[in-house]
C-alpha cells in the first residue's frame, strides 16, 4: 500500500478505506472450507479492531486542530493550571482578559466613584439627625410648658366651674321638684272638682237644698288647693329664673374657659407648628438621604460583584475538586505567532464527569503540560485502581511533545524566598525522578520539567482583585517583603514564556502535523498491540490444540491396531474353537466303527456345519470388536473436544484480560463429518469379506476333498482299530488343513477390508486435525494483518516527518 495526501486532514479517510479493504481481503470465498473459517475468525477479530479504530480516528478527527498549534495544560484537579494559565493572560494580554480588564476599570472607576459618595451623605445623615434631635428637645420642652400652663388654667376654671355646676345642679333639682309638687296640686285641684261634681249628682233633692246652704268638705278642700296655686306657681317662676341665672353664670364660665384656652393654644400653636415643620423638612430630608445612602450602597454592593466577576483569577478554583468541569480554550499571540493555550479538568478528581472533556483536549493539542504540585514522581496504581503514571500513559502516549511543570505551593514568601533559589536540593533531586519515571512512560517525547509558582507569579502580575477580597488581602501581604516585580522574577514565569517562545512555539505548523499525525499513528500502534496480544493467544491456542490434536491422533492409531489385532485373534480364537468342536463330534463318529461311507458322510456333515457355524458367527465377533472401537473413538473425540474446549475457555479469559474487551476464538470443533455414518462404513468394511459371499468357505471344502481322495487308497487294507487310527489322521489332517485355510482366508478378508477402513480413519485423523489448522490459519491470516497495519504506521510515521 502507498498512501498519497493532497492535504494532510485526508490522512483520516485514507486510513478508514486501507482498513476496509483489509477486512475485504479477508473476506473473498476460498475453496479450503478450513481456510474459510479460518478466515471468517480472523475477519471477526479485524472487524471489531477496525471498527473500535474507525471510532478512535473519527474522534481524532473531529477534535484535532490543524491551523493553530494548541498546548494543553493537563494534570491533577488542584495541581495550578488555571492559575498558570491566568497569570499568563493577564502577562500576555490575551484578547479576552484585555476586555475583562478594561470592564474592571471601567466598573472600579464607578465604584471608587461611589465610595467617595458615601462618607458625604453619611455625614449629611449625622447632621441631619443633630437638627431632629435638637428641634425635638425644643418640641418636648414646648410640650412640658403648655402641658404646666394648660394644667394651671384647667385647675383654675374646674372649681368655679364646679361650684357653678352644682348651683345649676341644685337649681334643676328645686325647679323640678316645684315642678312636680305643682303637678301634683294641680292633679288634685282636678280629682276634687271632679269628685264635688259627681258627688253632687248623686245627692237626693233634700241634701241638694241642704249642701246650697253647706259646701262639701271637698269644696273647702278644693278651695284650699287654689288658693296655694298662685303662691305654688310664683315659686315655681322664681326657682326657674334662678335655674337660668345659674345656667347662664355657668355658660358664661364655660366661655370664658374656651376662649381663655383658645388664647392658650393661640400662644403655643404657632411657635409648635414652625417646629413641626422644620422636623417636617428635616425628616424628608433625611428620607431622602438615607434612600440616597441605601441607594449607593446597593450600588456599591452591585458594584463590588461586578468587580468580583471581571476580577483576574476568576477561572482559578476555590480549593474545591473538580473545580474546572470543562476544557477552556484561549488564544494568546507571541510576537506574531499565533497559539492556543487549552484549561483541562483534572485528572484525579470525579473523572467520570469530566472524562470525555480530558479525552478531547489532548487529542486537539499539539503539545502537553503535566502540571503538578508534588516534586515527586506520579503515583502508580494497583489492580484495582489506575495510578497518575498510568492515566498519564494513556491520555498522552501518542503526544509528541510532553513537559512536567513543578508548580510549587507558596504561601509565605518571605520565608519561600530567603534564598535565592526557587527549589531545594531534594526538591531538584526529586525532580530529577520524576523525568525518569515520565521518560520511562512517553520514550522520547518526553522533554523535561520546568519549575515555577505559579501563585505568587498571579499575585505579582495584577491588583485587578475585588475590593475587600481574598486575593487582594493576600497580595498585600506578599508586597510587605516584596516588590512586584521582584516577585514575579523569582516565581519563574518570565523564565516560562521564554521557554514558550524558543522552545514549544518554534515551526509551529511542522509541529502540528507531526503531532497530528503521530496520534494516528500511536491509535495504529495500539492496534496492532492488540493483535499482537491476540496472535500470542492463538499461539498457545494453536500450540495446545495441535498437542491435544497429535494425542488424540495417537490414541486413534493405538485404538485401530488393538482392533487389527482384536479381529485376527477373536476370529482364529472362534475358528480354533469351532474346529475342535468339530474333531470331537468326528472323533465320536469314528469310535463308533463307521464304515467308509458312513465317515465320508459324517466328515462332510460336520465341516460344513464348521464353516456355517463360523460364517453365522464371524460377522458378530467382528461387529462386536469394531463397536467397541467404535466406543473407544468417541471417547477419544470427547477427551479432544473437552480439553480443548477448556483451553479455549483460559484462551479467552487471557484475551479478555489483554485487550480489556469481549474475546472469542470461533473453533470449529465440528466439521460436520457424520461420525455415525463413518463407524458404519468402518463395521461395513470389516464384514463385507464375510458377507458378501461363500468363496472363503469353498477353498476349505476342496481342501478336504483332496485329502478325503488320498485316504481313499488305503484304508481297505487295515483292521478296524487301525482303520479308526487312520480316519482320526486323516480328520486330523483335514481339519489342521481347514484351520489353516480358514486363518488365511480371515487374514486375507481382514486384509481386503483394511483399505476401506484405513480410509475412514484417514478421515477421523483429518477431522481431529481440522481445528488445530484452522487456528494456525488464523494465526498466520492475523499476522498478515497486523503486519499491514504495522506497514501502514510505517508510511504514516514517514509522511508526518515530510
Amino acid at each position: 500500500m502507498n498512501i498519497k495526501l493532497e492535504n494532510p486532514k485526508d490522512i483520516y479517510d485514507k486510513i478508514n478505506i486501507e482498513l476496509l479493504k483489509l477486512v475485504t481481503s479477508l473476506s473473498l470465498e476460498s475453496s479450503d472450507e478450513s481456510l474459510n473459517k479460518a478466515q471468517e475468525d480472523a475477519c471477526d477479530k479485524i472487524f471489531g479492531l477496525q471498527v473500535k479504530l474507525k471510532d478512535k480516528l473519527e474522534e481524532l478527527e473531529l477534535n484535532s486542530e490543524w491551523n493553530t498549534f494548541t498546548i494543553a495544560f493537563y494534570g491533577e484537579t488542584g495541581a495550578g493550571k488555571s492559575t498558570l494559565i491566568e497569570t499568563l493572560r493577564i502577562l500576555l494580554n490575551e484578547p479576552t482578559k484585555l476586555e475583562k480588564r478594561d470592564a474592571f476599570r471601567k466598573l472600579k472607576h464607578s465604584y471608587d466613584q461611589a465610595i467617595c459618595q458615601l462618607p458625604d451623605i453619611e455625614e449629611k445623615l449625622f447632621t441631619l439627625d443633630k437638627d431632629l434631635e435638637q428641634i425635638n428637645e425644643q418640641l418636648n420642652s414646648l410640650s412640658k410648658q403648655y402641658q404646666r400652663e394648660e394644667s394651671q388654667l384647667e385647675q383654675e376654671f374646674e372649681v368655679s366651674e364646679k361650684k357653678l355646676c352644682i348651683e345649676h345642679q341644685k337649681a334643676a333639682e328645686a325647679v323640678q321638684a316645684r315642678k312636680s309638687e305643682l303637678s301634683t296640686l294641680k292633679d288634685k285641684v282636678a280629682d276634687l272638682q271632679r269628685s264635688i261634681v259627681q258627688e253632687k249628682a248623686q245627692a237626693s233633692f233634700w241634701q241638694k237644698i241642704v249642701n246650697i246652704f253647706k259646701k262639701l268638705p271637698e269644696e273647702h278642700e278644693l278651695l284650699a288647693a287654689i288658693s296655694n296655686l298662685p303662691k305654688l306657681e310664683d315659686m315655681h317662676v322664681a326657682e326657674e329664673e334662678k335655674l337660668a341665672d345659674a345656667q347662664q353664670k355657668l355658660s358664661e364660665t364655660r366661655s370664658l374657659r374656651k376662649e381663655r384656652n383658645a388664647d392658650f393654644i393661640k400662644k403655643f400653636d404657632l411657635p409648635i407648628k414652625a417646629l413641626e415643620r422644620d422636623k417636617g423638612l428635616v425628616e424628608q430630608t433625611k428620607s431622602l438621604t438615607s434612600q440616597q445612602l441605601e441607594s449607593t450602597s446597593k450600588q456599591v454592593s452591585a458594584l463590588e460583584l461586578e468587580l468580583n466577576s471581571c476580577a483576574d483569577g476568576k477561572i482559578i478554583g476555590d480549593g474545591r475538586a473538580d473545580y474546572t468541569r470543562e476544557t477552556l480554550s484561549y488564544r494568546f499571540d507571541i510576537e506574531q505567532c499565533d497559539f492556543n493555550l487549552l484549561d483541562v479538568p483534572g485528572i484525579e478528581g470525579k473523572e467520570a464527569l469530566v472524562v470525555d472533556e480530558i479525552e478531547k483536549a489532548v487529542q486537539s493539542a499539539h503539545a502537553v503540560f503535566y502540571v503538578t504540585n508534588k516534586a515527586a514522581p506520579p503515583q502508580t496504581g494497583d489492580s484495582e485502581r489506575q495510578g497518575t503514571l498510568e492515566k498519564i500513559k494513556t491520555h498522552l502516549g501518542t503526544q509528541t511533545e510532553v513537559w512536567s511543570i513543578f508548580n510549587k505551593k507558596i504561601t509565605n514568601p518571605k520565608f519561600a524566598f530567603k534564598n535565592t533559589e526557587l527549589l531545594t536540593d531534594d526538591e531538584h533531586a526529586s525532580l530529577v525522578e520524576m523525568d525518569k519515571k515520565m521518560a520511562e512512560q512517553l520514550g522520547r517525547n518526553y522533554q523535561g520539567s520546568f519549575p515555577l509558582t505559579a501563585l505568587t507569579a498571579f499575585i505579582a502580575s495584577t491588583d485587578y482583585f475585588a475590593p475587600n477580597s481574598d486575593m487582594l488581602r493576600k497580595r498585600n501581604k506578599f508586597l510587605e517583603d516584596f516588590s512586584a516585580e521582584s516577585l514575579l522574577e523569582r516565581s519563574q514565569l518570565s523564565a516560562f514564556i521564554q521557554l514558550l517562545k524558543n522552545e514549544l512555539l518554534v515551526n509551529g505548523q511542522s509541529k502540528i502535523k507531526i503531532a497530528n499525525f503521530n496520534k494516528i499513528k500511536g491509535e495504529l500502534e495500539r492496534t496492532t498491540h492488540d493483535l499482537d496480544d491476540i496472535e500470542k493467544v492463538y499461539k498457545v491456542v494453536a500450540e495446545d490444540v495441535s498437542g491435544n490434536s497429535e494425542s488424540a491422533c495417537h490414541q486413534l492409531q493405538a485404538s485401530y491396531a488393538i482392533l487389527n489385532s482384536q479381529l485376527y485373534g477373536k476370529g482364529n480364537d472362534l475358528i480354533r474353537t469351532t474346529v475342535q468342536n468339530t474333531r470331537k463330534n468326528i472323533y465320536s463318529e469314528i469310535d463308533k466303527d463307521v464304515s467308509k461311507e458312513q465317515f465320508e458322510t459324517s466328515f462332510e456333515s460336520q465341516t460344513n456345519k464348521c464353516v456355517n457355524d463360523i460364517q453365522a458367527q464371524l460377522p458378530n465377533v467382528i461387529e462386536t470388536s469394531v463397536k467397541e472401537f467404535e466406543s473407544s473413538v468417541v471417547s477419544i473425540f470427547e477427551r479432544f473436544s473437552e480439553l480443548s474446549e477448556d483451553f479455549l475457555s483460559v484462551a479467552d479469559q487471557l484475551g479478555k484480560s489483554k485487550l480489556d474487551a469481549e474475546f472469542n476464538i470461533k473453533l470449529n470443533m465440528d466439521s460436520g463429518l457424520k461420525k455415525g455414518a463413518l463407524f458404519g462404513a468402518l463395521i461395513g468394511a470389516a464384514l463385507a469379506p464375510f458377507t458378501a459371499g461363500t468363496s472363503l468357505w469353498l477353498t476349505g471344502a476342496a481342501a478336504f476333498s483332496a485329502v478325503l481322495a488320498f485316504g481313499k487308497a488305503i484304508w481297505g487294507y487295515f483292521d478296524n482299530d487301525f482303520k479308526m487310527s487312520e480316519q482320526k489322521k486323516a480328520a486330523d489332517t483335514n481339519l489342521r488343513n481347514l484351520e489353516d485355510k480358514l486363518k488365511k482366508a480371515l487374514q486375507d478378508s481382514l486384509d481386503e477390508g483394511k483399505s476401506d477402513m484405513q480410509a475412514s480413519i484417514y478421515k477421523l485423523h483429518t477431522e481431529l486435525k481440522a481445528p488445530a489448522q484452522q487456528v494456525v490459519k488464523t494465526k498466520e491470516l492475523l499476522e498478515r494483518s497486523n503486519q499491514s497495519l504495522k506497514l501502514l504506521s510505517k508510511q504514516i510515521d514517514h509522511i508526518g516527518e515530510c
